[in-house]
Formats: C-alpha cells, sequence, structure tokens
C-alpha cells in the first residue's frame, strides 16, 4: 500500500511541565495576575489537552478531592524584541475547579478566513499566534467535563487584556503592555478595539493617538564611516573620494501608530490577499464558483471601511493640530526675537520643519494605506454583488 499503518512507536521530543512563575513576565509585575497559584509541589496530571499551542493539565492530589486546571500557552510578549530568543516561553494561570476531571474538549471551529487558513484553507506556518488572529477570531473555548458537572474556560487573548488595562485606567499598566508587546502590536490592538464597537473604543482610540505609548517618527542619526557623512578628507589621497566604502542613507522610522496600521492591515487582507477568485469543481464540470463565503466577504469588507473612516478622520484632526502648533511657532518666535539671538531662532525653526517633513511623510503613507483599504473594501463589495448575481453565468462570458 502507498501509506501503510506505522508497525512502531518511537518517542520524538520530552519536555519539562510547564513553569508556574512564567506567567508573571506578561506584564512585568504579580500584581497584574491575582487569581494564579503558586503550587509547591509536583505535578500529577490526570488529564490532558493539547492543541495549537494551548495546554491544559489537570492537576490532583491523594488527599485532595477537587482538582487543579493549568492552562498554559506561548507567552507572546518576547516576540516584540529585536534579539532573538532561545526556549520555550510560555504564560500559565491556574483555576481549581470541584471534582475529578473526566474529560476535556475544545469547542467553536476557527473562522474560516483566519490569518491561520487563509483562503485555500491549508495550514499555514503562524509565527505570532493569536497576535495574528485575534482580529477575526473570538476566545478559544475550553469544556471540561468534571464529576460533579461541566466547566466551560474562555482563553483571554493579548487584545482581551488591553480592553481590561485601558477599563481599569492604569497609565502604568497600559506603559507595561506597550513595552511588553511593542509599540506596533499594541497599536494595532488598539485599532481593533476602536473599530470595533467595544466599550472602550474611546480609550483605545486616545491610546492609539497618544505619543508618548506609540512614539513619533524619527530618523537615524548619521554615523562617522569611511566615505560617508564626517569621513576623513586625508582618508583617500588629494581629498577624492574613496569609492570602496558605501555611504550611509539615513532612514525615516515611523511611529509605532504607523506599523500597528501596517500590521492590521496586512492582517486583515492576507486572508484574501494574492488568492485566485474562482476555483472549478473538484471533479472538472460545471461553472467556476467563487471560493469565499459571502457572509465572510461582508465582514471583511465592514472591518476595513469601518479601519478607513477611523484613520481618515484622525488624520483631518492631525492636519487641523499641525496647523495650529505652526502658527503657535511663529506668534511664540516674534515675541522671542526681542531677547533670542538669530541663530538660536534659526537653529530651532530648522529643527522643527525638519520634524514637520518625516511627520509629512507618514501622513502620506497613512493616506495611501487608508486608500489601500478603500479600494479594498470596494473590491470585496463587487465581488459580493457578483456571488449574489450567479457567479458561476457571469464567468462563463469571460473570455478563455
Amino acid at each position: 500500500t502507498p501509506n501503510p499503518r506505522p508497525t512502531t512507536l518511537a518517542v520524538a521530543h520530552t519536555r519539562a511541565p510547564p513553569s508556574q512563575m512564567t506567567a508573571l513576565n506578561r506584564l512585568g509585575a504579580p500584581s497584574d495576575f491575582p487569581g494564579l497559584m503558586m503550587p509547591q509541589r509536583a505535578l500529577q496530571v490526570e488529564k490532558a489537552f493539547y492543541c495549537d499551542g494551548l495546554m491544559l493539565l489537570a492537576d490532583v492530589h491523594e488527599q485532595d478531592p477537587n482538582c487543579n486546571l493549568i492552562m498554559s500557552d506561548r507567552d507572546l510578549t518576547h516576540m516584540a524584541h529585536d534579539q532573538p530568543q532561545r526556549g520555550l516561553r510560555e504564560a500559565v494561570a491556574s483555576q481549581a475547579v470541584s471534582g475529578r476531571v473526566l474529560a476535556i474538549s475544545e469547542v467553536g471551529p476557527p473562522s474560516s478566513m483566519s490569518s491561520n487558513n487563509g483562503a485555500m484553507g491549508h495550514k499555514t506556518i503562524n509565527p505570532r499566534g493569536e497576535l495574528s488572529t485575534q482580529h477575526i477570531s473570538g476566545q478559544r473555548k475550553l469544556v471540561v467535563v468534571t464529576s460533579e458537572g461541566m466547566v466551560e474556560l474562555h482563553k483571554v487573548r493579548p487584545v482581551d487584556v488591553l480592553e481590561q488595562l485601558l477599563e481599569g485606567g492604569s497609565k502604568e499598566h497600559l506603559e507595561n503592555f506597550f513595552k511588553s508587546y511593542g509599540k506596533e502590536e499594541a497599536a494595532a490592538m488598539c485599532l481593533i478595539l476602536a473599530t470595533n464597537h467595544s466599550p472602550v473604543a474611546k480609550l483605545a482610540a486616545a491610546a492609539y493617538e497618544d505619543a508618548a505609548l506609540v512614539g513619533e517618527p524619527w530618523v537615524e542619526d548619521e554615523l562617522s564611516c569611511p566615505g560617508g557623512a564626517g569621513a576623513d578628507e586625508n582618508s583617500a589621497p588629494f581629498g577624492a573620494h574613496n569609492y570602496a566604502y558605501a555611504v550611509r542613507v539615513r532612514e525615516v522610522h515611523f511611529s509605532g501608530a504607523h506599523q500597528g496600521l501596517v500590521l492590521h492591515a496586512s492582517r486583515l487582507l492576507n486572508s484574501v490577499w494574492d488568492f485566485p477568485v474562482a476555483v472549478m469543481p473538484k471533479d472538472g464540470s460545471g461553472s467556476l464558483s467563487c471560493r469565499f463565503q459571502m457572509s465572510e466577504l461582508e465582514k471583511l469588507e465592514k472591518k476595513l471601511l469601518a479601519v478607513e473612516k477611523f484613520v481618515s478622520e484622525w488624520r483631518r484632526g492631525e492636519s487641523t493640530n499641525q496647523v495650529a502648533r505652526w502658527g503657535n511657532l511663529a506668534q511664540a518666535g516674534g515675541q522671542m526675537s526681542a531677547s533670542v539671538p538669530l541663530n538660536h531662532m534659526r537653529s530651532r525653526l530648522h529643527k522643527t520643519r525638519k520634524v514637520d517633513y518625516f511627520y509629512l511623510q507618514e501622513a502620506r503613507s497613512f493616506s495611501s494605506l487608508a486608500q489601500l483599504m478603500q479600494l479594498a473594501a470596494q473590491a470585496l463589495l463587487l465581488l459580493h454583488t457578483l456571488c449574489k448575481h450567479h457567479f458561476g453565468r457571469s464567468t462563463l462570458k469571460l473570455d478563455a
């Protein structure tokens, strides 16, 4: 047979039990996780469940009639750092339940257009886990059957943690969240909450606009290197330029708000981008059909339009604030002209124009991203309309 049944059983990989201390690293302080329990003995696992990086263990003790559920998943905070990380990092939470655990199962299939599956439904590598899917997938639900009943567990996503922090109103905890996940990821989560009719939509929008959290556009300083700015004139004979050395070009780095929008837009469009729209039946007969579900197309269109509307309104407000800031600077310059040397005023104006040039570059990129989402939403609307009116018949009228 082409695929014979296995005849041997071998251990491919072993791992240590989940550490009970890693959960404290998610937001940086034990007070952020008041519900954690820290057992001081070795685990005695009675039942276990694992699927897509999520592990649930039922820990029991001979003298205790109840059970302790330990949920472990990947700690996604370290993914935001530039330095490579070695080994497995996990976030661990614990919950006591009455009775002994008899069975564990996950309910609710993932969305057909999540970033894990794409349009084809094929499994792809997703190094960032929930960070890439939480914009379209809800909380994962686990059902635990015990000797005294049934318990339903909901796994909290990073965006749910952000929502709780915004409701709490702690500036320090919010800053720790942005530092843990990175400005780009945290800004992308703010966009999810600000455009999904969340109870904290206004708070999420304020956090997304807060330069203290998301940063501002900046440029790398020129480094003194051979052949570049600051190079020694005597490094080449007769002051000639040495073409053997590369000249360092300064690169503008956009703010976390911009990079967060790029992340969010790419994840929204990932499920439909660069995929064929029409597919042939498996038997090769009949007319073409659209591979996307109409309900999913409509949901994605609404999400894209909501983000485009939010970004456009926010940029209009930013433009007004920038004009007002320039007016205040000119007024202040007129008042300072009598007491401040002219070269100091020129230096200040030059720096301000320089920063505003970076803001102008970022504003142009924001505008391009908003137009991209608007055009993508229009394309989805057209495709949705074609699916309503006999998509197969319409494709038969196209040229071969």
